[in-house]
């Protein structure tokens, strides 16, 4: 019995030992194999299959070859270098709030370069614009560009940007253009800065801008809010409405960062924002800023911040307004011109 307990056991380790040795052979690499498997781009080639429908005949010497894994570090570094070697051709122009070109900036383009998997460096490279606001960058290679421009006197607006028309491409017939503010000087502003108790139900909430404060007649503007239900559960969607009102005067919204020049025309007396429960467009606050206008000709920027929800009510309604009170259009501030007016 015992004998054949040993047979068994000398016949089962003579079959993993046949095992492991032909699973060491299958995965030893040939001559030509391992050749390939030093160098990396011939084992990429190796296994590489190019149908001729697809442009080019399919290597007989390589086509069957076993496919080798390539060190996973070499194939990243290969990538990131492919992305380093992007030709970079990128034509630009850059124009004032009026469509003039700006001649003389300095324009400087950061040219993206990858490092590692984990860092990335930025050439910077730096070049001025031409009697026709024009400039550009050629000749180079990376994986992005950026561009930045400065020049006296004048500011970049984020909003300024306008794509080539077609597309991101950009090229010396259709170049991307940069808009920036000429600044003209601040001229003595009123600046206040003041918050609005508003009632929930639509009660008309008067106020006098130059002050600062609210006032039962001869309102600059007047403000409406209503909201459904007046008694609300914070954190529970509602309906509700804001209106904002300057009789004989008016506002003009905007996005741009830079307010420095009220335009003449095109001002609506009465604005209204409102929202409902739509989960997909509701929110229950409001920051917008305008161009304004008053019932006598004086011109201002006007920014808004409204909470709707305060429980119970009255809810918060702030006012942040810069206002010339020569009837200028220029909006630009200088805090040491900055116009004092008696406390409300």
């Amino acid at each position: 019995m015992k004998k054949r307990i040993s047979s068994l056991i000398i016949i089962l380790i003579l079959l993993l030992g046949g095992w492991w040795l032909w699973q060491w052979v299958a995965r030893t690499p040939t001559g030509q194999a391992a050749t390939f498997a030093a160098n990396s781009t011939a084992a990429a080639n190796a296994t590489t299959k190019t149908s001729p429908k697809h442009g080019g005949p399919v290597n007989p010497a390589t086509a069957f070859v076993t496919p080798i894994a390539v060190d996973k570090g070499s194939q990243i570094t290969a990538i990131l270098e492919v992305e380093n070697q992007k030709p970079i051709e990128y034509y630009g122009k850059v124009v004032d709030q009026y469509g003039s070109p700006i001649a003389d900036a300095e324009v400087q383009g950061g040219v993206l370069l990858n490092v590692n998997f984990d860092a990335s460096r930025t050439d910077i490279y730096t070049t001025k614009t031409n009697a026709e606001g024009l400039f550009e960058f050629d000749g180079l290679h990376g994986v992005s560009i950026g561009i930045s421009i400065k020049k006296a006197n004048y500011v970049s607006s984020p909003s300024g940007f306008r794509k080539p028309a077609g597309g991101n491409q950009s090229t010396p017939t259709d170049r991307a253009t940069f808009v920036m503010w000429k600044l003209q000087g601040g001229e003595p502003l009123v600046h206040q800065n003041f918050i609005v108790k508003l009632q929930c139900d639509g009660t008309q909430e008067k106020v006098n801008l130059l002050k600062g404060t609210t006032v039962s007649s001869n309102a600059d503007m007047v403000i409406r809010f209503t909201r459904n239900p007046v008694q609300i559960v914070r954190g529970t969607p509602f309906e509700w409405t804001l209106t904002l009102e300057v009789p004989g005067g008016g506002l003009i919204e905007v996005h741009e960062p830079y307010l420095y020049e009220a335009p003449e025309s095109g001002y609506q007396e009465t604005v209204t924002i409102t929202t409902g429960p739509n989960p997909q467009s509701y929110a229950d606050s409001a920051r917008q800023a305008y161009y304004y206008k008053s019932a006598d000709g004086k011109y201002g920027r006007i920014s808004i911040d409204l909470q709707a929800d305060f429980q119970p009510p009255p809810t918060y309604f702030g006012i942040n307004i810069y206002l010339n009170p020569s009837g200028s259009r220029n909006l630009e501030f200088d805090p040491k011109k900055e116009i004092k007016t008696p406390a409300p």
